[in-house]
């Protein structure tokens, strides 16, 4: 019977919280569909900072093109509803939200920010929903969009900027999936090979980037070390938004460690509306799952936000008396000090419980030559094990 616990909490005092924005969902580019979107940063800058803004009398979508990266907001609109439209000059000194306001006068349209600091450009009257790209052209998927990242540089630039290769699986992406392991989301990873050693459960499992073993874990940006019982590769989803995998030696950044790589879990966030959901699921083998998550802010005013999140499994195998459990639980609460300092607080929890686990697999053969023909289910463990 093996044993796996991890206990964890972290104070972290930051001038910001940078998070990477939602990778997204499909593989479909923008320039083929005749969008534009840029990075972004929280929509809260929308009306808060003074820009400076130098862009010319031009047709409504180059200006808005301008306007995104001068502004390093996030914009969704489609070149249909923008054909034959113009803008005028805009130069001097504005916030975002005065910028844009400026730059559609006359055209007609609104913008609207929707729950991912995106920026919609839409037409009076339409939904968030109905101006998303997806909808727009008549797509069930939706658009790859970009965000920032700095877990390969500690820059927040974009993936195309970053000179290394980086991979992000977004919290969509894990759910359609149903990755709820991280040892699943990283055999998805495109350039990792993953080679699972042991029975259900085991924390032995062999991920190489690059001809090297991936050992290098991070949590939002701050190395968690595994030499305590725990192996970071089985540690449950539930509580982590997405992942991050930079191939290739970090060393200069992430410190010692093999030049395979990085993996930067990025926990989930509270949110400032209320949000939430629970899950269940059966199958097989006489496994289920519990999964629930509950978000919302805490005081009037959003300036104090918390965030639960729990989980529950218990599996069978078709091997023999094989079962594991895992019980996850997840607090955190945010709090905005001041308008640029915000102090969070984190509390991990995770047991997993792996019983009747064998390293290793049954004979093929007797002493003598014949086939043993045990059964597939047959196990090797010790019944005390």
């Amino acid at each position: 019977m093996s044993d796996h616990k991890r206990y964890g909490e972290s104070i972290v005092p930051s001038r910001s919280i940078s998070a990477v924005t939602r990778a997204v969902r499909r593989s479909l580019t923008v320039a083929a569909l005749g969008l534009v979107a840029a990075s972004g940063v929280y929509a809260a800058e929308l009306s808060d900072a003074i820009r400076r803004f130098d862009i010319p009398a031009q047709s409504t979508s180059d200006a808005l093109n301008q306007f995104s990266r001068q502004s390093g907001l996030r914009l969704f609109f489609a070149y249909d509803e923008l054909a034959g439209k113009q803008a005028d000059a805009l130069q001097g000194e504005f916030t975002a939200a005065e910028a844009l306001k400026k730059l559609l006068a006359g055209s007609g349209l609104e913008y609207e920010v929707n729950a991912d600091s995106v920026v919609l450009i839409k037409r009076p009257g339409r939904s968030a929903a109905d101006a998303s790209p997806s909808a727009s052209l008549g797509l069930t998927d939706e658009v790859v969009v970009i965000g920032k990242t700095n877990t390969a540089t500690k820059l927040d630039l974009t993936v195309r900027e970053t000179p290394q290769s980086v991979t992000i699986i977004d919290r969509q992406r894990i759910e359609d999936q149903n990755t709820t392991e991280i040892s699943k989301v990283l055999d998805q990873t495109v350039g990792l090979t993953y080679r699972q050693s042991g029975p259900l459960g085991a924390d032995n499992n062999n991920i190489m980037s690059r001809g090297f073993y991936l050992n290098n874990y991070q949590v939002d940006g701050v190395a968690r070390l595994s030499n305590f019982g725990f192996s970071n590769d089985i540690a449950d989803m539930a509580l982590f938004e997405q992942v991050e995998v930079v191939r290739g030696a970090t060393g200069l950044l992430s410190g010692i460690g093999e030049p395979s790589g990085t993996v930067n879990l990025m926990r989930k966030r509270p949110t400032t509306s209320s949000s939430g959901y629970l899950s269940a699921q059966f199958g097989t083998f006489d496994s289920y799952r519990v999964e629930a998550d509950a978000s919302s802010a805490l005081t009037s005013g959003d300036r104090v936000r918390g965030r639960l999140v729990g989980a529950y499994e218990d599996s069978d195998s078709f091997v023999d008396r094989l079962n594991l459990t895992k019980k996850v639980g997840y607090g955190i609460v945010q709090a905005d000090l001041t308008d640029s300092t915000v102090l969070t607080v984190g509390v991990e929890y995770q047991e997993h419980r792996s019983e009747g686990a064998a390293r290793f697999g049954s004979a093929l053969y007797y002493y003598d030559g014949r086939e043993t023909n045990f059964p597939r289910s047959v196990n090797t463990a010790a019944r005390w094990s």
